[in-house]
């Protein structure tokens, strides 16, 4: 029989796998220099750090949860199933204009965003106070702003990395030892992009059919592999052809490419979004209105 010890050991590698691992393919050296090592980083001044942070995006979620439930299309669950504040899904025909589309779409991100950020910097908190975790282990769930000059860097920088291994894991088999294509070509490269992005969509499509019981995919595969991977493919190649006329790197086309990624982030997943709120995804539990801005 193992020892406590070994057994103990063994919940704590794979503790960090599940939790940890996928997260440290995406931290920044900047991160790295903060962080530090754990013999020169103190614990205390991380749990305080990350407990902060904790608290911020707790009243950032709080924000934009109760004011998407003030939206027509949200509500909170004892109004809705009072029939005093019904939630409406969203109009088909005619359909929202442009800009508000883009709103309730970032909207829907944000929540997303700061929902998944809190968890995981309160996650981050009890792991380092229970020495599960050394606070190298724990960096911020997602990336650096200044990285969002592409769908591409979006996806791959600045987007929380939870699936990265799954999605990544079959694209790299199937393009290297089952069809062995050359490393690095053109073949390669696409086949892992739609491969990951196919399993990312499996995923999502996924857990809508579960929510539904039916084959309902909320449009997850027509954002994932219609709307974001071939977008990407055609991004890559206008950048490929820009560096080949001679444009640099500069920061007046960081600014471009970053107007160009929020706009084309939103237009992807917006046809998502419209089918997961219209199915009642902004119905939350009633909780505190910390700022005043949810339904009474």
């Amino acid at each position: 029989m193992r020892s406590r010890n070994e057994l103990l050991e063994q919940i704590l590698v794979g503790h960090s796998s599940l939790f940890h691992e996928p997260l440290r393919g995406m931290e920044q050296p900047s991160q790295k220099r903060k962080h530090g090592s754990p013999t020169t980083y103190p614990r205390l001044r991380f749990i305080a750090r990350k407990a902060i942070r904790t608290a911020i995006f707790a009243l950032f979620r709080n924000f934009l949860t109760c004011y998407s439930a003030s939206t027509p299309h949200g509500t909170w669950l004892d109004l809705q199933r009072q029939s005093l504040k019904p939630y409406q899904p969203f109009p088909s025909n005619p359909a929202y204009p442009l800009a508000t589309r883009f709103c309730y779409t970032w909207l829907f991100i944000m929540i997303a965003f700061a929902n998944m950020e809190m968890l995981m910097s309160a996650y981050a908190v009890l792991s380092v106070a229970l020495g599960l975790a050394n606070p190298r282990d724990c960096p911020c769930m997602f990336g650096r702003l200044g990285d969002l000059w592409s769908i591409r860097q979006a996806w791959s920088k600045v987007w929380h990395q939870q699936c990265r291994r799954i999605c990544s894991a079959p694209a790299i088999w199937l393009a290297r030892h089952a069809l062995a294509l050359k490393t690095g070509g053109f073949a390669s490269k696409y086949v892992q992009l739609f491969v990951a992005f196919g399993v990312s969509a499996i995923v999502h499509a996924a857990a809508s059919m579960l929510v539904h019981r039916s084959w309902e995919d909320d449009g997850s595969f027509g954002w994932l592999l219609g709307r974001t991977a071939a977008v990407i493919m055609v991004e890559d190649h206008v950048i490929e052809l820009g560096k080949w006329l001679g444009f640099r790197d500069r920061a007046a086309w960081r600014v471009l490419g970053f107007v160009w990624t929020v706009g084309m982030v939103a237009w992807g997943c917006e046809g998502y979004v419209a089918k997961t709120v219209s199915h009642g995804m902004w119905v939350h539990e009633r909780e505190i209105d910390v700022f005043g801005v949810g339904p009474r």
